[in-house]
């Protein structure tokens, strides 16, 4: 399903710059039109409309209750993708924030983990500073592309807290770019893409989350106003979103039911190419159990 949804996203880009070229037309002027004419909106509430299908995939249930929550599941997804490519959009002021927590959950999110992200660009570098806290875990990890492009997200590079240099106080830098930088050092893609922060808690009451803030080092002095191309975009892609991930997790939960009550490794090419941490091994399954009966799972904790 995801690569059927990616393929066609491609061929609609491709195929909507050649009719451009075609009829002498820029984006600017496509953009243009599609505010003056009220397209982009119709657009971006078509895809919203077409995302609800995800909500009679094969095996989704189909009891008022579930599908309540898969309907408030689908705003979710609408409000996280509006913040993100609306209001966050700009890589040149990024800003680490929580795309999925609470009261957004896009799927196979670690209810143990504070994620935060940020789109960045390899056009620019940045630096984070902050202090790392005493959080369990914390790694950094740096994606091509971002949510709601579609092309799946590889990974360009990752780093653990535990691998860097961190003062006696906590205090934290990291520097991100394409190129090698002295010291603590991320690498980015040379295009857009995406920044997460994963702080993976043991005892939440007991540990501090790392404290960090990101800023670009060779961007402009202001962003530009939104005008109809970022308008027009950033719409585009948060309804992508609501579709692409509503189906994609719609799959994944329908493909857990072929082994039900059991729990096998999650093929890790599968969860990097959606976002996932390459160091965590993921188990993923469907569960289905009588009023009385309970699942257990054992395993050996790992080193």
């Amino acid at each position: 399903m995801r690569t059927v949804l990616t393929q066609a996203m491609q061929f609609y880009r491709r195929a909507n710059n050649l009719w451009r070229r075609v009829r002498g037309r820029t984006a600017k002027d496509e953009a243009d039109a599609a505010v003056q004419t009220g397209a982009v909106w119709d657009e971006f509430c078509g895809t919203l409309n077409a995302a609800a299908a995800a909500l009679d995939f094969p095996g989704a249930p189909d009891d008022p209750f579930n599908r309540a929550e898969g309907f408030r599941y689908l705003t979710r997804l609408a409000r996280a993708g509006l913040e993100q490519f609306l209001e966050y959009q700009y890589p040149a002021f990024p800003q680490l924030r929580r795309m999925v927590h609470e009261t957004v959950k896009m799927g196979a999110d670690n209810p143990d983990n504070y994620y935060q992200n940020c789109v960045i660009d390899g056009r620019y570098d940045y630096r984070i500073e902050g202090n790392r806290g005493t959080v369990a875990l914390l790694s950094f990890a740096t994606k091509s592309g971002h949510y709601g492009q579609g092309g799946g997200m590889p990974p360009v590079d990752e780093v653990d807290a535990r691998d860097l240099d961190i003062g006696s106080n906590g205090e934290l830098v990291l520097h991100l770019s394409t190129r090698k930088q002295a010291g603590n050092w991320l690498r980015i893609a040379d295009g857009p893409g995406l920044l997460i922060v994963r702080q993976t808690f043991l005892d939440r009451a007991g540990e501090q989350r790392a404290d960090l803030k990101i800023r670009c080092l060779n961007g402009p002095d202001q962003p530009e106003p939104l005008g109809p191309e970022q308008l027009v975009d950033g719409l585009r892609q948060a309804s992508l979103l609501v579709a692409g991930a509503s189906a994609l997790f719609a799959k994944w939960s329908r493909d857990f039911q072929k082994h039900t009550n059991e729990l096998p490794l999650f093929d890790p090419e599968v969860s990097i190419a959606a976002g996932g941490d390459p160091n965590i091994a993921y188990y993923m399954s469907h569960w289905r159990l009588a009023p009385d009966e309970a699942l257990v799972i054992e395993t050996p904790v790992p080193d």
